[in-house]
């Protein structure tokens, strides 16, 4: 059985973080040349509803991830309600750990640790998401706003920010080994 693996990650805190690592992963016991696929069309969406979607309505957390049309939801601030939203989206699936909601069958793999789970995408085919909510601060822009260059910036990321995805990004690494 061939199994391919497209990892995506999102991430909160104002930028969405998309497409941590792409990969076709394929084990040493399968087929030498890979069948030529159609492209799979899976919709992602990653979404703050700050302080578990209580400081607004939450019927407009509901209503916005419907008009989306997303296939998966990444939540960050669930504050607990993942199964809530489930329940008030319609939707079978969802991961309190991982803070994802999602209309296609969520499969957490041992040893992923809370790092990231899978997407059951099509029969033999899975996607591997990963739902970070970075440190928000300092916060870039307001950085920017007080006279920061794009180098104190890029540093600033690379200090702050790099460090909380790097265990997402190994966990995610190994996955395609």
């Amino acid at each position: 059985m061939r199994m391919n693996r497209f990892v995506v990650s999102a991430s909160g805190v104002a930028l969405l973080f998309v497409a941590m690592l792409l990969a076709a992963c394929t084990s040493a016991s399968e087929e030498t040349s890979p069948k030529k696929r159609e492209a799979l069309q899976l919709k992602v969406m990653e979404f703050n509803i700050e302080y578990g979607g209580h400081e607004i309505a939450f019927d407009s957390v509901v209503e916005a991830i419907q008009k989306s049309d997303a296939d998966v939801v990444a939540v960050e601030e669930a504050w607990g309600n993942m199964p809530l939203l489930a329940r008030r989206l319609g939707w079978r699936y969802f991961d309190r750990r991982m803070q994802l909601v999602s209309q296609l069958p969520l499969l957490a793999p041992r040893g992923s640790d809370g790092l990231y789970t899978f997407v059951d995408v099509e029969p033999g085919g899975v996607v591997a998401i990963g739902n970070v909510h970075l440190p928000s601060g300092p916060y870039g822009p307001f950085q920017i706003k007080d006279g920061a260059g794009p180098k104190e910036i890029i540093a600033l990321e690379k200090r702050v920010r790099l460090p909380a995805l790097q265990p997402y990004l190994e966990a995610l690494n190994r996955t395609c080994r």
